[in-house]
């Protein structure tokens, strides 16, 4: 038995990019602005306010590095807070880009396309022909779609 790769992989192909499409339209909706927004400044003023008054020996030294130090790690955290949200936010959209796209561009590489094949995908059974010289026809494919709690 032997078929002719190019119309399989055309409609396989086709295949995917329409299942990835229906996946990236689902994750369209956009995630709300980080909710903690006011508190990094907020922090930023308590830590001038601590300088100042450690500046102008309001508070002792004893009191201000202890307090110094909770308060830039806070805002370490913070920031780092946000750089993950940030991050998470982006790559929602980036994967609700389109990836037609993306495909037809002269270097997104096989191994790439494979991937993405392989995002929806198990495995592709083709079916004898019922005769030699039969011209392809989809039913004679079986698509195994990969669920979501595979890994």
């Amino acid at each position: 038995m032997s078929r002719s790769a190019a119309p399989v992989d055309e409609y396989v192909t086709t295949l995917v990019l329409m299942e990835q499409s229906k996946i990236a339209l689902g994750k369209v909706t956009e995630l709300p602005p980080w909710d903690k927004e006011p508190e990094p400044s907020r922090v930023l003023g308590q830590i001038k306010e601590t300088t100042e008054a450690y500046e102008n020996q309001q508070i002792s030294g004893s009191r201000y590095f202890p307090l110094i130090e909770r308060l830039e790690a806070r805002e370490r955290a913070l920031k780092a807070e946000k750089r993950k949200y940030e991050a998470k936010r982006q790559a929602q959209m980036d994967a609700a880009t389109d990836l037609t796209t993306e495909w037809n561009r002269p270097d997104f590489t096989l191994e790439q396309k494979q991937a993405a094949i392989a995002q929806s995908i198990t495995a592709v059974v083709i079916h004898p022909a019922p005769r030699p010289g039969v011209r392809f026809s989809p039913d004679q494919l079986t698509i195994v779609w990969r669920n979501d709690d595979e890994d």
